[in-house]
């Protein structure tokens, strides 16, 4: 039986797991894995991420679990990029 590329140095799953498909650097873990991870959505954990009240305790357990297990840290570059949120009045500014 051929063992098509399949190895414990790969992950064993027939490809190289230092980049996925989508380029991304081996180990950079996204908020959809671990919304993926915990079983809620990427809102969610965005949510529990930036400390918004309004999501339950238990809720929140459950997506820092994820995160501590899975070792997603936030990508400062990416942060960088969002939209600051400012208040109208500070629009002048």
């Amino acid at each position: 039986m051929a063992n098509h590329g399949a190895s414990a140095e790969n992950g064993g799953g027939g490809r190289d797991k230092s980049v996925n498909l989508k380029g991304k650097r081996k180990g950079a873990v996204t908020m959809d894995q671990v919304a993926r991870h915990a079983g809620v959505s990427v809102m969610t954990v965005s949510r529990v991420m930036n400390n918004v009240p309004g999501v339950k305790v238990s809720t929140r357990d459950i997506v820092m679990r994820a995160v501590k297990e899975l070792g997603y840290s936030p990508n400062a570059a990416a942060r960088s990029l969002a939209p600051t949120l400012r208040p109208n009045w500070a629009s002048n500014l």
